[in-house]
């Protein structure tokens, strides 16, 4: 269910809906812009930005910026009118194409915009220096969909060819390409980047995986024309829109429906949000805002004293919940449940059990659990028998056999007397090592253990080599580690003992010490107790590198003071962790400001300006890709400069750029622009796109016959 604010009918199909800083824009397929009051919600403006112009009722060709910049393509002039927004609409450009248009979109710095086209060309579309600037490979078939992540670093491109193709923006290198199956409508990254979701025109939705370069799943959502994705402050959920009357929210981490929404409207066009609202577009011409605060406050409250059942009662009437993460914080509490759960099955309250567990059994895996532990209820109940009646061996047979026992309350009471029998065993033994009738005492205090095989083999150790648990004890007591855990390496037998497992626990807290002090710089306190930690066999290695980070993020720092941009960015290559760190998005900051500027003047053909801005940067390896990227606009568009100075030796000039690059789309449009085609095909071994990582770059690449 979800809590409708306002609802509007069109006479068209409203494509596109946008909300900005102080807007709510529409576009419907008639090329009408409209402007909604953003307290009111009613119609505040209508503008026809083209006359007599129909689309078709699904188009994806209109796009509106962060900073109100729209984009306005007409197929049949093949051509985009840019029109900016500042207290009016103001054309600013009107841009001509090679190919129609099928679909814009601006990153999310609005610096860009990226425009497929009908027959699959891709052009990158530089907004402050209004002009084209460069042309990615085509694609075998139009451009269906485009998505930028939240940082704009990666691009995701879906055609009609069932592909997806991923790109880097810093260098516009395609990182990424695989097989969808089907059409892909909308697309939708992570805001980690590390995975895409891709809403298919089958009813499937694609789980991607980055690092790995593995699809995770393809899983159909039932019969379904998909249409849009799209997060909101949870990667775990998303809305899928449809061309049917229904919405649904879905389980990206799954792949499955979690609410399937009826509505009254029909086709979900476009989805936006701001904190309060979810606004949507839908093909009948209706735009339906819906409340995302309803019950947002009372589920918290609910939360808060821990009434599970009406916070998800609260969230039910109100699925948009699902999208801030309300329904996440319910779950953080899942464990805390299965406890409790557990221990009512201990205590045979059956029905008090799963009342405890309605609230989250939508939660795949808490289900599982909660199924598992009412499965094993009469095992429970036999384990409890078996350990009040002292059968020991029966009662840890079950344990192992059925492992949510040993989550038992009952369990841990009986471990907890094992180890006390153990210890005071141990204890009777020390008295007199050496005496039999003490080891005959201490074998009748563990009597009852003597029959589970878990517990047979520590008693035999305890009796055969009491001596060793005596000399692990004093270690300990003498504070030297090291010779403790040489002597548990000999003796694996040691690791059994509740002492040895209490030592576990004291090392990883210490090194959760050890990262909280990292982490608010705290580096001395961190680097104290990493260097005490290194006597601590175990966690040995770890506190290695604890230390080795610190000491890479006080270099770091250092490196930073003194301005070595060639030290600062050789640690960050060297040190992945670094891109995680504040001052790191200051120095990258810092760069992209420069190359910025640079890109601006490389597109102007000045390829010796260009190289001068970024003079600090060049030899610095780990911003080579974005660099050459740079300097590529340059040498691209110095072509056209060389030729008024004379003719160009084509062989030679396309050498000199191949070598850095290869042969690519932009060189090749280049040859054919100038009739020379011929020459570019001529032209081999030129395949090696990063040429660059190898050579220097050149001050010139046109060479003028002579």
């Amino acid at each position: 269910m979800v809590h409708t604010k306002k609802l509007l009918r069109l006479n068209n199909s409203p494509v596109f809906i946008k909300h900005n800083e102080n807007n709510i824009d529409m576009i419907d397929n008639n090329f009408i812009h409209y402007r909604l009051d953003s307290s009111t919600y009613s119609i505040d403006k209508k503008t026809a930005i083209k006359k007599e112009l129909t689309l078709h009722e699904y188009t994806k060709v209109f796009d509106i910026s962060n900073n109100s910049l729209h984009a306005y393509p007409k197929k049949d002039t093949k051509s985009i009118t840019f029109i900016e927004d500042n207290a009016g609409l103001k054309i600013v450009k009107n841009l001509k194409l090679e190919e129609a248009a099928s679909i814009t979109k601006f990153s999310n710095n609005s610096k860009i915009v990226l425009i497929g086209s009908d027959i699959g060309d891709l052009w990158i579309y530089d907004i402050d220096v209004k002009k084209i600037i460069y042309t990615l490979n085509p694609r075998a078939d139009e451009i269906s969909s485009i998505i930028f992540t939240k940082n704009d670093k990666l691009v995701a491109i879906g055609s009609y060819d069932k592909k997806i193709e991923i790109y880097n923006t810093d260098n516009w290198q395609l990182t990424h390409t695989f097989e969808a199956g089907f059409v892909v409508e909308d697309m939708v990254f992570s805001s980690d980047n590390e995975h895409l979701y891709s809403a298919l025109r089958d009813g499937s939705i694609l789980s991607f995986e980055l690092k790995t370069k593995k699809i995770l799943y393809n899983k159909n959502l039932g019969q379904h024309w998909l249409t849009t994705i799209k997060t909101y402050k949870s990667d775990n959920y998303a809305v899928v829109g449809t061309r049917d009357n229904t919405f649904l929210i879905v389980d990206l981490k799954k792949g499955k429906i979690l609410k399937n929404i009826p509505l009254q409207n029909r086709g979900l066009n476009s989805i936006d949000f701001n904190e309060n609202n979810l606004y949507m577009a839908f093909a009948d011409g209706s735009i339906l805002i819906c409340d995302m605060q309803k019950n947002s406050k009372e589920s918290l409250a609910s939360l808060k004293i821990e009434d599970f059942d009406k916070t998800k009662k609260l969230i039910d009437a109100n699925a948009l919940l699902y999208l801030d993460g309300t329904i996440e914080k319910l779950y953080e509490n899942k464990e805390l449940v299965l406890k409790k759960i557990i221990t009512l099955i201990e205590l045979g309250k059956l029905q008090e059990a799963t009342d405890a567990a309605l609230a989250f059994m939508e939660n795949e895996d808490f289900s599982k659990k909660f199924d598992l532990y009412m499965s094993q209820k009469s095992e429970i109940a036999q384990f409890i028998s078996c350990v009040d009646k002292k059968d020991f061996t029966t009662a840890y047979k079950l344990a192992e056999e059925f492992i949510y026992i040993k989550k038992l309350k009952k369990y841990h009471s009986l471990e907890e007397f094992w180890h006390k029998c153990f210890n005071e065993a141990k204890n009777t033994i020390a008295k007199n090592p050496n005496n039999s009738s003490e080891k005959i005492r201490a074998k009748g205090l563990l009597q009852s253990f003597l029959n589970v095989p878990s517990k047979n083999s520590s008693i035999k150790n305890l009796l055969e080599n009491s001596t060793i648990f005596f000399k692990a004890d004093t270690l300990l007591k003498e504070k030297k580690f090291p010779q403790f855990f040489d002597l548990i390496k000999e003796y694996e037998f040691l690791k059994d003992t509740k002492t040895y497992n209490k030592v576990i626990s004291i090392t990883e807290l210490l090194l959760t010490n050890v990262k909280k002090a990292i982490k608010i710089k705290d580096y001395k306190s961190a680097t104290l107790t990493a260097k005490r930690l290194l006597e601590f066999a175990p966690v040995k290695d770890k506190a290695l590198n604890q230390l080795k980070k610190i000491s890479v993020l006080e270099d770091f720092d250092k490196q930073i003071e003194d301005k070595n941009l060639i030290g600062i960015f050789k640690l960050i290559q060297d040190n992945e962790f670094l891109e995680q760190e504040i001052r790191y998005f200051e120095v990258i900051s810092e760069f992209e400001n420069i190359n910025e500027s640079a890109k601006k003047v490389a597109i102007s053909g000045d390829i010796k300006e260009t190289l001068h801005l970024l003079e600090e940067y060049l030899k610095i390896d780990y911003l080579k890709d974005s660099i050459a990227f740079t300097l590529k606009l340059a040498y691209l568009n110095s072509i056209d400069p060389a030729l008024k100075k004379g003719e160009l030796h084509w062989k030679k000039t396309f050498l000199n750029y191949s070598e850095l690059y290869g042969k690519d789309e932009e060189l090749k449009n280049i040859a054919i622009k100038n009739s020379v085609l011929d020459i570019y095909d001529s032209l081999t071994n030129c395949d090696d796109i990063k040429g660059y990582k190898k050579r220097a770059f050149k001050e010139s690449i046109a060479v003028l016959s002579i």
